[in-house]
């Protein structure tokens, strides 16, 4: 199976997205020999927990999402109660032992440094390119300045069906690591071969990184190469584990029959406490979740696209191709979650995704195995008729759109859409007026390595 290329996508803008290289889901995994999992878009599900809503301030929502809100609010009253008297003071507790991550014992060449994997193993290893000659390329990186730095070389076995999380992080601040992956074929001759090359990651700055599960009946052993972006080298950690498939673990596994895969073993949420799909009842099209806003509030939304169809199950739904949007998300066939505002004041309405539940910090830099990060797309668009419908208020006419090969449905007029580079967050700005309905859907990118996952929506009106 041909894999597609990528380029790490400019910071602090707006970039034109190029394809990129197969990670996660079914077609990741067949290119790797890997057990594909179920397609967690095919089942239309609702999260059982629909009906908890959390609300303070002017305009609440009966959404199907657990919904915070500040400002608008009146505040209540009364008096504190006293003070309790202070504690005793107490010496600290003793420090941690510290981790000792074992250094590198060469590996600049083929076959590299062995990394036996056996179920249980959680191990980190230190290295350095300073040393290291540029002897490999990735086939899958787009741009040779990707991997024209020097590089080491790990060759990984397995010892049965296992969850692998690898990730290599930088500790010198100018190292940019790139990471790609060749299977082994006949011999370990392979492992100098580009076109065993099954992906290549370069999306973060300093860090990169993936989760699969490996079954060794279909790959017994890889080999993993720690590259230098742009032709610098570097200090850097490398953290790996492998341990038995479960759920909760962030990896929909096919040995355990699941479907999806959260990162934790709770229902409610879209994906239960066994990683099946809860069943989705409303919310999943046009005219989508409604919820009031009022000026000066915020409501965050916190919920998954895992269990929704693209659309309502007929017509494709996804922005126009147009200035924030790149050139592949007009086409998305990913799973989305659609959300209907009803302004209150006139106004600006901002609308974040990929934050953490404060608001405040990118889901990815958190964590890049975090199953929130996603390739998310944001876009808004105006009812049809917005002056005229009233209360049949849509965001879609149920019309085809002509010469539209997916059979998208015919939206309002697209207000804003934010389709940033890879695995960013997206956020949207978009006028409104007092009385008139909005619709902003959270998407994802069909052509992503992860184009659904659970995600915090943020929305304000100043």
């Amino acid at each position: 199976m041909p894999l597609l290329s990528h380029r790490r996508a400019p910071r602090g803008g707006n970039a034109v997205r190029a394809p990129r290289a197969l990670f996660a889901g079914a077609l990741f995994a067949a290119a790797i020999g890997i057990n594909a999992g179920v397609a967690c878009s095919s089942v239309e599900t609702e999260p059982s927990g629909a009906s908890s809503v959390v609300t303070t301030g002017n305009g609440g929502s009966a959404g199907s999402t657990v919904v915070t809100s500040t400002g608008g609010g009146i505040g209540g009253s009364g008096s504190g109660g006293a003070g309790g008297a202070g504690g005793t003071s107490s010496a600290g507790g003793a420090g941690g032992t510290p981790i000792t991550c074992t250094p590198d014992s060469g590996g600049d060449t083929c076959p590299g440094d062995l990394i036996a994997l056996t179920l249980g193993t959680t191990a980190c290893y230190e290295g350095d390119l300073a040393a290291a000659t540029a002897d490999y390329s990735a086939k899958y990186c787009s741009s040779a300045n990707d991997t024209t730095g020097p590089d080491r070389v790990y060759h990984l076995t397995f010892s049965e069906v296992g969850t692998l999380k690898f990730v290599v992080k930088a500790i010198d601040a100018d190292f940019n690591p790139t990471l790609h992956g060749r299977r082994l074929a006949a011999s370990a001759a392979e492992c100098a071969n580009p076109n065993q090359e099954f992906s290549c990651w370069s999306f973060f700055p300093t860090k990169e990184g993936f989760a699969i599960e490996v079954d060794p009946a279909q790959i017994p052993e890889a080999y993993l190469f720690v590259d230098g972006a742009i032709g610098v080298g570097g200090k850097y950690r490398i953290d790996v584990s492998y341990t038995k498939p479960a759920c909760g673990d962030g990896v929909v596994n096919a040995s355990v029959a699941e479907e999806c895969d959260d990162g934790n073993a709770a229902s409610g949420d879209g994906c239960d406490k066994t990683c099946k799909l809860e069943k989705v009842t409303v919310f999943d099209a046009c005219p989508g979740e409604p919820f009031p806003l009022a000026l000066n509030q915020t409501l965050t939304f916190n919920s998954n696209t895992a269990p929704y169809k693209d659309g309502d199950g007929i017509h494709s739904y996804h922005p126009l191709q147009v200035a924030g949007c790149g050139t592949t998300a007009y086409k998305s066939t990913a799973p989305d979650r659609v959300y209907q505002l009803k302004a209150k004041a006139n106004g600006t309405v901002t609308a974040t995704v990929g934050l953490d539940l404060t608001g405040t910090i990118p889901v990815c830099d958190q964590d890049l195995l975090d199953p929130g990060c996603w390739d998310r797309v944001l876009y808004a668009v105006e009812a049809v008729d917005p002056a005229t419908c009233g209360a049949s208020c849509t965001c879609d006419t149920g019309m085809t759109i002509v010469g539209d090969p997916l059979m998208g449905a015919q939206l309002g007029t697209q207000l804003a859409c934010s389709n940033k580079g890879l695995y960013d967050v997206e956020d949207i700005s978009f006028p409104v007026q007092k009385d008139r309905t909005y619709f902003i859907v959270v998407d994802g990118n069909s052509y992503a390595q992860k184009k659904f996952g659970p995600y915090n929506l943020k929305v304000s009106l100043k």
